[in-house]
């Protein structure tokens, strides 16, 4: 398996075989939330017109995400985790937008499958990727409003590598030096106040998404790990490297570029 790491979306451009877009401020930890929430059915769009478009062709979607951190005008959520983690979304689709993961959905367009990642999330779709055993894994991680690499992004990406690889990686002292980093800003949100397991039953179904334009249909894919007890979304991450089983579910949901 060649496996290598990119940034931003050239990186996504250069692609090839699955692509793993990586996202952990925030848009991928929010899509993992939103099917714990209930959310049947996700379609992230890198265009904020074709996601406003959406919406009006089908008023009773959620529509979330943001543009330079700011929810927009007529969202129903922005792109924190924290707004989801006690919705009750049962049977919803959500339309999600952002300025950095979703892009790399849009760009990615000489990959065979897309993947979409986080820390949440990040041991299941490893888990997946052995199984399906792809002869190449282009891991992209899309940075800051897809200007800059972050540290977070690369810290998934190279974990779930050292998994894919069977070799050990740091992920504790990792995220405890994320804690003082840069993402130190964006690490530190409120705690469930209950125990949550993400995503513990499969829910969505691989469908087509509403069409807004004509063009090739993507499979893009979601795989969320089940954990409890969590105060934090790095501590989640530490506490995933530290279960030793889990309850996976895929979903899958269909978007056009």
């Amino acid at each position: 398996m060649e496996i290598t790491i990119d940034h931003l979306t050239a990186g996504a451009a250069r692609a090839r075989g699955v692509a793993v877009i990586i996202d952990v401020f925030r848009a991928y930890s929010v899509e993992c939330y939103a099917y714990h929430a209930g959310v049947e059915r996700i379609y992230p769009l890198g265009d904020l017109d074709e996601a406003y478009a959406l919406k009006r062709a089908h008023p009773d979607y959620l529509l979330a995400g943001e543009r330079h951190a700011r929810m927009g005008e007529g969202f129903d959520f922005g792109n924190s985790p924290s707004q989801l983690q006690n919705a009750d979304l049962r049977g919803r689709r959500m339309i999600h937008t952002t300025s950095a993961g979703t892009q790399g959905i849009r760009a990615a367009a000489n990959a065979d499958r897309i993947l979409l990642a986080s820390l949440v999330n990040a041991r299941a779709t490893a888990e997946y990727l052995r199984r399906l055993a792809p002869e190449r894994v282009s891991f992209v991680c899309m940075g800051f409003e897809n200007l800059r690499p972050t540290q977070e992004d690369t810290v998934c990406a190279e974990y779930m590598r050292s998994l894919l690889l069977g070799e050990p990686y740091p992920l504790e002292a990792s995220v405890a030096a994320l804690r003082d980093g840069p993402g130190a800003r964006s690490s530190a949100r409120s705690p469930p106040r209950r125990p949550a397991r993400l995503c513990a039953t499969p829910r969505a179904r691989a469908s087509s998404s509403p069409p807004i334009k004509p063009s090739r249909r993507r499979r893009i894919s979601t795989f969320a790990r089940s954990a409890t007890g969590f105060p934090s979304l790095w501590s989640l991450a530490a506490r995933q490297a530290a279960l030793p089983t889990a309850e996976k579910s895929k979903f899958n949901a269909d978007s056009r570029k």
